[in-house]
């Protein structure tokens, strides 16, 4: 048996103490770090541009038209394939149905343009059977609105197409996307009485690769309501349906369904937020789902871009709402890496009467929604997102649109939240009484441009909120 001297005693009980109180120290400081705000406002610095990027390139019509991105897609080899328009220069109005294909070297690898419809606007673009196909809206005979699925093969030609219409309702194509299991497509669509635009609701339709109808849900509470877009959710063969619905205080509040493999609703939460909200994007995360949108405030100082995480059923955890000076910020989408680090996407609108210019901000949030990097990008006089996707390579990429001409910083056509007619609360689409007018510094039309922005990936993070495993623990 081993005897310890006093002085033995009196430096083991000293050290101890030292281990404990570094241990609490340290615990302290974990919880201080790895605590969370369950809401805040945060105040955006001015933007700083000038940001490197991994490329970034604009795509013109050479035939004086203009071109339009409506929605792109990631490629395995690296490159980025996009789907839009190219709109006259006369009167604005599309003439071409175009896809791009681009490579790291900011070169066009292929280019293929198709005769456009009536009015028609692509709205989203999926892989298929190793072709591709686009979802689009277009205008009928008599000026009804009616959505069409065209297929291109690898080489993107053109291959067939289907329309979906109704006899009282005009669609308008929202979504496109994978069936959660099978070789299957998911359309979502809004229908608006032609007579009745309070009569509004979404359309979710599962299809057959070659375009059969193989279900039909149409989500009818009474009361207005928009279905943004939808988010497979392969573990659990549901899908997140997310968008806005009418409340009984006449407000519009974001909306949020998980649905099951056939449509069929298994919860629903609303989400009221200042006077209007809605939710642009849903992505699962550990734990819940982060949420993207736009919340409008009271004080009718320009709309607040909206971050929000919630639990499996719904039930908020933390969010953000993030405004700047002269702008109106609106959240596109999100991206949720692997060590739990957000990247959003926000469309910054300069207000009238400012001096701001109109640009795309990327925020990157830890996992418990603290920002840690807000990086703005720009090109030409004005910039907006359509979509926000995540590369190979954890790339963020933005397809968007940009425009040199100042006059349009003050378009209205950014997606409206109040309900006063059908799609209102559409895409963002360019108005012809707007964007039709000259210059008044040049005299000319806006050049509108399609715009590939790659950003950078992420740096390097270990989230010191997680506890790592212990070599050799049970």
């Amino acid at each position: 048996m081993r005897v310890f001297s006093q002085i033995q005693f009196f430096t083991a009980v000293l050290t101890a103490l030292l281990l404990c109180g570094s241990g609490h120290e340290v615990r302290a400081q974990t919880s201080a770090q790895c605590g969370f705000s369950p809401e805040v406002i945060v105040t955006l610095r001015d933007p700083q541009f000038g940001i490197p990027t991994v490329w970034d390139s604009a795509f013109e019509d050479e035939n004086d038209g203009m071109a339009e991105f409506a929605a792109g897609l990631p490629l395995q080899d690296g490159t980025l394939m996009a789907a839009g328009e190219i709109l006259s220069g006369k009167d604005f109005k599309p003439a071409e149905r175009v896809l791009v294909q681009m490579n790291r070297r900011h070169r066009v690898m292929m280019e293929r343009r198709h005769p456009a419809a009536l009015n028609e606007k692509a709205a989203d673009i999926m892989a298929l059977n190793k072709g591709f196909v686009i979802a689009s809206t277009f205008s009928g005979p008599r000026k009804e609105r009616r959505v069409k699925l065209s297929w291109y093969d690898a080489k993107a030609t053109f291959k067939k197409e289907k329309i979906f219409k109704d006899s009282d309702y005009d669609y308008t194509a929202y979504d496109l996307d994978h069936a959660v299991s099978g070789n299957r497509i998911m359309l979502l669509v809004q229908a608006v009485n032609r007579k009745n635009p309070e009569d509004q609701y979404g359309v979710l339709m599962q299809l057959s690769a070659d375009g059969k109808l193989l279900w039909r849900r149409a989500y009818r509470p009474g009361i207005p309501n928009l279905l943004d877009g939808i988010t497979p959710l392969a573990g659990k063969e549901d899908y997140l349906a997310y968008g806005r619905i009418r409340m009984e205080d006449g407000r519009d509040a974001a909306w949020l369904i998980e649905l099951n493999h056939d449509g069929t609703i298994v919860w629903q939460r609303t989400y009221p937020r200042g006077k209007a909200s809605i939710l642009r994007d849903a992505q699962p995360a550990k734990g819940g789902f982060i949420l993207t949108g736009e919340s409008e405030p009271l004080d009718d100082k320009g709309g607040a871009g909206w971050v929000m995480k919630v639990m499996n059923l719904g039930i908020p955890v933390w969010q953000s709402y993030y405004r700047a000076k002269d702008y109106a910020l609106d959240g596109v989408g999100s991206i949720v890496f692997e060590d739990g680090r957000i990247a959003v996407a926000l469309n910054a609108q300069a207000l009238e009467g400012t001096f701001g210019r109109t640009h795309i901000r990327m925020l990157t949030l830890n996992p418990r929604g603290v920002m840690m990097q807000d990086q703005a990008y720009i090109e030409g006089r004005m910039a907006a997102a359509r979509q926000f996707l995540e590369g190979n390579k954890d790339e963020r990429i933005a397809i968007a649109n940009i425009t040199a001409l100042p006059h349009l910083a003050e378009r209205k056509d950014r997606v409206k939240l109040s309900i006063s007619g059908p799609g209102e609360m559409g895409p963002a689409l360019p108005l012809e009484s707007e964007t039709a007018k000259k210059s008044e510094e040049t005299g000319a039309l806006p050049r509108l441009q399609g715009w590939f922005l790659v950003a950078t990936p992420l740096d390097p993070y270990q989230d010191p909120c997680e506890v790592p495993a212990i070599q050799g623990a049970p």
